[in-house]
């Protein structure tokens, strides 16, 4: 047990003062029987503490009745033990070894400029110090020269912290602060006392601020504080744009430049404010850092950026302009800019968690249709209440508008199909919709519809209107404000899933009245024409799908309706490449379900709640196309199906 008595000193980064814990009282002595060989002597230690067995033989009881004897554990004895040997340490009694601690004491007096050195010789005895210390342990246990000496130089600790690491060691006791937790901290990590490099790790960790935080790490990172370290890292990483204000920042290596801005966690509102980090890194020393400029400019994932920024600041900037390996940088960001024929043959990196914003859940049923909006953060890996919709709602449609408006469209409460369409800005409490708009009706009422957008236009698919499936698809024209009929589907779709890549919308899947589709046919908005594309390994009625990348996702469904007792629900998961007009089969879910909310978030595929035939689900699944592999997000508050999921842009 540990107990620290902070001793602080006024501190614009640290506390003024810290309360002092104390130790936890010994307990009462406890009596613990057991039976013992007769031949197992009963301890003086017994007498000597006043204790008695708890029963007394009698003449009638068996031989084998009075071999009984009572073994008492005083709870005490560490306690009392540990004090003894503190006192014997005060005292230097039964000491066998003189630890010895040298400190510069500055130039000489006669002012020749040489240094004076002071020691300090601490008494202790092996076995405590063996004992406590890994350090110690190794030196007095093996075959080194010190195991037999009676004194022992320490050329690599300083005077005070050896003594307050040696007090430790006998009393339990160590007086944290400001002016001493550096070098107790360095003392504990050579002489490798754990519980001192834990309390010290721990007391830094809480001092952490925007000004120190790298100066931190850095010291942790020279004595393998791995616990601190990561600690002073998360700290920078989640307070970046407050930590390049501080003067630790300009001082860091370009190891250290490079190891901070790689972080996939960096939270930055976008990459602009890690090219301008850079370059405030690079000007503080230009001349010994241009060398350093191009491998600090491959943490900026230049293909994120806005390409009027690019041309205008990146491109045009003279350590970019006079460098042609970061001219070459450039120009193959230009080339994941130019979708959707070049990027297909290069891997962009990765956005970060800060800059893909936020994957809303709308509506859906549980027990009762719901009106709930949940927003998923994938920073912190969360799900937070974001508003409501203004009614019940599940089977609609929903898409992100270009102005980061959200358009909700359809869908049915109950058995009541709707074609109604609302509309309301991001701006609501945890980044939902505030003030939900009505919009023109749709010329047909629709439910189990997908909605796309292209260009900036909203187009609601196929569907049901409460009597027929239905093939008919229209669109929402922002100038007249009305929606209009375009070419239809070539079949009929409910519960179809759909999604826009690279200028088309695909739909894909869903149930035409007698059975579950495996055809998928996609839209081409200039020559108002759908064509079919190769068709989905399995049938699938109510599967989730969406766009990620390069590529269009089918997750889940089922094969026959959920009235059916024989429907089959699927975990399996396809994936659909334009490129080459095939679908392959994938890593699967994490269990079978069909009407899952899905949606594209940064990098991810998150595939939300969904009905297991049972039950509505409140899983979430986490799918990276970098790794193959699917993990588990953020459970949601409560199970729900036949949601819809859409992401929108971070503030």
């Amino acid at each position: 047990y540990l107990s620290l008595a902070a001793n602080h000193s006024a501190s614009r980064s640290l506390p003024a003062n810290a309360a002092e814990s104390q130790r936890t009282l010994p307990q009462p002595l406890q009596l613990r029987a057991q039976a013992v060989a007769p031949s197992s002597p009963v301890r003086s230690d017994m007498i000597e503490c006043g204790l008695q067995p708890s029963e007394t033989a009698t003449d009638n009881q068996s031989d084998s009745d009075s071999a009984i004897v009572d073994l008492v554990t005083d709870v005490e004895h560490p306690d009392r033990l540990l004090r003894q040997m503190a006192a014997c340490w005060s005292d230097e009694a039964l000491t066998d070894v003189t630890l010895i601690a040298y400190a510069d004491s500055g130039s000489d007096a006669a002012g020749s400029g040489s240094v004076q050195s002071t020691c300090l010789r601490i008494p202790a005895h092996k076995l405590v110090l063996s004992a406590g210390s890994d350090y110690f342990r190794a030196m007095f246990q093996g075959r080194m020269s010190e195991a037999a000496a009676s004194e022992v130089a320490l050329h690599e600790v300083e005077p005070e912290a050896l003594r307050q690491c040696v007090s430790f060691l006998y009393t339990g006791t160590l007086q944290l602060g400001q002016d001493n937790v550096e070098s107790l901290l360095s003392a504990a990590c050579l002489l490798q006392i754990r519980a001192v490099i834990d309390a010290a790790s721990q007391y830094l960790a809480k001092q952490l601020h925007a000004s120190n935080c790298l100066g931190i790490g850095q010291f942790a990172a020279l004595r393998n504080c791995s616990k601190l370290q990561q600690a002073a890292s998360a700290f920078a990483v989640a307070n970046f744009p407050s930590v390049l204000m501080h003067q630790e920042f300009l001082g860091l290596s370009i190891d250290e430049l490079v190891a901070l801005l790689d972080s996939d966690e960096l939270r930055v509102a976008n990459e602009s404010v890690v090219f301008e980090a850079i370059l405030k890194w690079c000007d503080s020393d230009l001349a010994q850092r241009r060398a350093d400029f191009p491998r600090a400019l491959q943490t900026v994932r230049l293909c994120r950026l806005p390409p009027d920024y690019l041309a205008n600041r990146v491109e045009s900037h003279p350590l970019v302009r006079d460098c042609a390996v970061c001219l070459r940088q450039v120009l193959q960001a230009y080339r994941h800019q130019l979708r959707p024929q070049l990027q297909l043959q290069h891997a962009c990196p990765r956005p970060r968690l800060s800059t893909v914003g936020k994957l809303l859940l709308l509506g859906g049923v549980a027990d009762t249709p719901l009106t709930e909006i949940l927003a998923y953060d994938p920073f912190i890996n969360k799900w937070c209440p974001a508003g409501q919709l203004d009614s019940p709602r599940l089977q609609f449609g929903v898409a992100c508008l270009p102005d980061n408006r959200i358009i909700v469209v359809g869908g049915r409460d109950g058995l009541k199909t709707t074609s109604s369409v609302i509309c309301a800005n991001l701006s609501g409490s945890g980044g939902g919709p505030v003030a939900w708009t009505s919009l023109q009706s749709m010329n047909t009422h629709r439910h189990g519809l997908g909605v796309g957008i292209l260009a900036g236009v909203v187009y609601a698919i196929g569907g049901h209107d409460g009597w027929s499936y239905l093939n008919t698809v229209e669109r929402w024209d922002t100038g007249a404000k009305s929606w209009s009929y375009v070419s239809p589907m070539s079949l009929p779709r409910s519960t179809v899933g759909v999604a826009a890549l690279h200028g088309r919308l695909y739909a894909v899947g869903g149930r035409d009245g007698s059975s579950c589709l495996k055809t998928v046919e996609s839209f081409n908005p200039h020559s108002q024409r759908w064509s079919l594309c190769a068709p989905l390994l399995k049938r699938r009625g109510g599967a989730g799908v969406s766009a990620l990348g390069d590529h269009i996702y089918a997750v889940g469904g089922h094969d026959a309706p959920s009235s059916n007792p024989s429907a089959k629900r699927f975990a399996c998961v396809e994936r659909y490449d334009p490129l080459t007009d095939q679908w392959t089969l994938l890593a699967s879910l994490s269990s079978p379900r069909e009407a899952a909310a899905v949606g594209a978030l940064g990098s991810l595929l998150v595939v939300c709640g969904g009905y297991d035939g049972t039950t509505h689900c409140d899983c979430v699944d986490l799918y990276d196309p970098a790794t193959a592999r699917w993990s588990s997000g953020a459970t949601l508050p409560s199970g729900r199906a036949g949601a819809a999921a859409v992401a929108f842009a971070a503030a």
